[in-house]
């Protein structure tokens, strides 16, 4: 059975493994794309700064967009959760306090009984 677990756990390392080579690969083709797109746009231009500066302002719009578009609503439920844990926190709290009040009042009392 220890056989088994083992090559399950190298079965898995290998798909992550490979998974993370694909991501490390699409990453370095896309930042290589977008400096190929300045090269060209910059000598289309005369200007790599103005290149720079075009290629900057349009990947700054679709982020922005992708922001307002998807993301808002990913956030606003984020934040949700976030107040929700922080009410649930908050009256458990409380809840604790009152109890600890009670108890210390309890042992007030005996004590008080004790002493009779």
């Amino acid at each position: 059975m220890n056989t088994s677990s083992n090559n399950e756990n190298e079965s898995r390392l290998h798909v992550v493994s490979a998974f993370v080579v694909f991501g490390i690969s699409i990453g370095i083709a896309v930042i290589m794309l977008l400096a190929a797109l300045v090269v060209w746009l910059a000598r289309v231009l005369g200007a790599a700064e103005l290149a720079l500066i075009m290629v900057g302002a349009f990947f700054g719009l679709l982020a922005l967009t992708l922001y307002m578009t998807v993301m808002r609503s990913v956030v606003a439920q984020v934040r949700d959760r976030v107040d929700t844990i922080y009410e649930v926190s908050r009256r458990t709290k409380e809840i604790y306090e009152w109890l600890l009040d009670k108890l210390r009042l309890a042992e007030v009392l005996l004590s008080v009984m004790n002493k009779k």
